[in-house]
């Protein structure tokens, strides 16, 4: 059978496609490579025979909605809960994509030219797009828990469980539970909470949870000398839990263009989280791009062996450390960069292209609808000798955000980057007043709103970000990024102390660890970190403001009542 090209609705986007069912699809502009010829942007509207067959009939079922409750296999497919909607009155819709371990410096919107994510670029141009997006702790746990509850970890306690998250938090509440108590009918689908606790379930009026692709399930159980990171065998878009979950979402939106109610939706993406499995589509459509092969030096002046920072293994995920061939830098190619980099990249275009038909499923929702884009962290790629995230650097601490208004929809405001400093505890009060819901001014949220941000690109609202992190529940890093700088400094933790008392005062108590200050200047190199300038000579001053401003922030964390003991990081 043959396949026409339709348009090319996007720049730099993707060919939008009909095949013979009538399912649409959409692939990337550019070099896409069909049977060894190369489609180019130049073609002005090419039909592709049945050379191309092989590699289009991968996308019969693309837009398939999976309705079973069980796999092919016979595994549990989702858990899902329905409450009855109470919404009374108009208000304005919220569609909100939640991506993972997707960082901003490895997106086409934010500069990176070996990237192929045209529908998050395109949706960048539509709205108001931040470039400095800091989250509070660069791990999905925490970070997912700080943004949704608009509390910071330092003082909500809430590191790495969520399982009782809402009995923890006295007095507070949750951004979709709000939502709930509003009126509005709120779904949940795919990985917004991780893990999803059973306390957030009646704070969803739908919820969706898709198991694990089969891939995920074999390469987690490898050990570590058989474990790949990456694996493109399956090319059934379907089969996928993201293709699952936005399915339900855009079913959703379906409902909802005929009922007009209002609603608040969120839409989490798993990948491109490690092991990164996606089509074998989007691996191939790296062919032609040349990806690095070597990671970056570790900054000059850092202390790698006795600082808490220096751990290089893979993040949470150190099995796989020994398979990227970590070591001493060098500067020689790595065994497995590119194919991991690659890897990373492909699972990140098979979420853009979910992305774009989710967006696309608005239609004239747009015109009542904020769409709101968040990173759960960042994501080292070899940068600073590092890979993965957890850590204080930039490229795990600084995640993508864009905020579309129904203003921006409608051309009435102009989309436009800022540079204004942002952090995800803002994003709780930032919904609150763009949807106009009254938080009575709860104590226990710990961000402002940024809606001031989006009428004026020169608009200031916060004079730092600050992103922590806990290593081996014995050192606590709390890191301070300015317009300029970043400065970070380490605390010795008694493993025998419940550290869930922390706050300034019993950091101030046990002190910062001596020689392990760090600052880095980005004024130069953008947003990597070259050098550690903590003990230059010139710099005592920069040094004493940046502390001062440190701790004038972290006086502001509240102190929770109750406890909860430390655990170790698992994903």
């Amino acid at each position: 059978s043959s396949v026409h090209f339709l348009s090319r609705a996007r720049n730099n986007g993707w060919l939008t496609l009909s095949f013979d069912n009538s399912t649409q699809a959409y692939l990337p502009t550019g070099s896409i490579r069909i049977d060894a010829e190369i489609v180019s942007n130049a073609d002005p509207y090419p039909m592709l025979t049945s050379s191309a067959t092989a590699v289009v009939r991968d996308f019969s079922r693309v837009r398939h909605s999976e309705t079973m409750q069980t796999d092919s296999i016979g595994n549990v497919d989702s858990i899902s809960h329905t409450h009855k909607s109470t919404f009374a009155g108009k208000k304005r819709s919220v569609l909100f994509l939640l991506l993972d371990d997707l960082g901003s410096s490895t997106l086409e919107a934010y500069g990176d030219d070996l990237s192929l994510t045209p529908n998050i670029a395109r949706l960048a141009k539509q709205g108001t797009t931040f470039t400095h997006h800091y989250v509070d702790y660069a791990v999905c746990i925490p970070s997912r828990c700080s943004m949704l509850s608009g509390q910071r970890s330092l003082g909500s306690r809430q590191f790495f469980t969520t399982k009782k998250y809402i009995s923890l938090m006295p007095g507070a509440t949750t951004m979709e539970h709000q939502f709930t108590l509003s009126g509005y009918e709120t779904y949940m689908f795919g990985k917004v909470w991780h893990p999803t606790p059973r306390a957030a379930e009646p704070s969803f009026h739908q919820w969706f949870v898709p198991s694990h692709h089969y891939l995920d399930q074999e390469m987690n159980a490898l050990p570590t000398s058989e474990a790949p990171l990456y694996d493109f065998q399956e090319e059934d878009f379907s089969l996928y839990r993201d293709a699952r979950s936005t399915d339900r979402a855009i079913s959703a939106l379906e409902h909802h263009k005929r009922s007009r109610d209002p609603f608040f939706l969120m839409l989490g993406y798993r990948k491109p989280h490690a092991p990164f499995v996606a089509p074998k589509f989007f691996w191939d459509a790296y062919a032609e791009v040349d990806l690095p092969d070597r990671q970056e030096p570790i900054p000059l002046n850092f202390n790698e062996k006795k600082s808490p920072h220096g751990n290089r293994k893979w993040g949470p995920f150190p099995k796989w450390t020994p398979y990227i061939g970590l070591d001493e830098y060098n500067g020689n190619p790595l065994p497995e960069a590119r194919k991991v980099t690659r890897g990373y990249k492909a699972s990140m275009s098979y979420v853009d292209y979910l992305f774009g038909s989710v967006v696309d499923a608005l239609g004239d929702l747009k015109n009542d609808t904020i769409v709101f884009v968040w990173g759960d962290h960042g994501y080292h790629l070899g940068d600073v000798g590092r890979w993965g995230k957890d850590s204080l650097f930039e490229s795990a601490a600084r995640s993508p955000m864009m905020i579309i208004t129904p203003e921006h929809w409608m051309g009435i405001q102009a989309p436009f980057y800022t540079d204004a400093l942002a952090e995800s505890v803002d994003i709780f009060a930032t919904m609150m007043d763009l949807c106009s819901l009254d938080t009575k001014n709860d104590p226990t949220l710990d961000g402002v709103s940024l809606r001031p941000l989006l009428h004026d690109a020169m608009e200031e609202v916060k004079q730092g970000a600050v992103t922590v992190n806990l290593r081996s529940k014995k050192f606590y890093g709390v890191s301070l990024r300015t317009k300029q700088h970043r400065f970070t400094e380490w605390f010795k933790v008694d493993p025998a102390e419940n550290v869930s008392n922390f706050g300034l005062a019993t950091l101030q108590h046990h002190g910062a660890i001596s020689n392990m200050d760090e600052i880095y200047d980005y004024f130069n190199y953008s947003y990597l970190e070259r050098e550690n300038i903590a003990y230059s000579a010139d710099t005592a001053g920069l040094k004493q403001n940046l502390r001062k401003l440190l701790y004038s922030i972290l006086e502001t964390f509240p102190t929770v009542i109750k406890t909860t003991p430390v655990e170790n990081v698992n994903n």
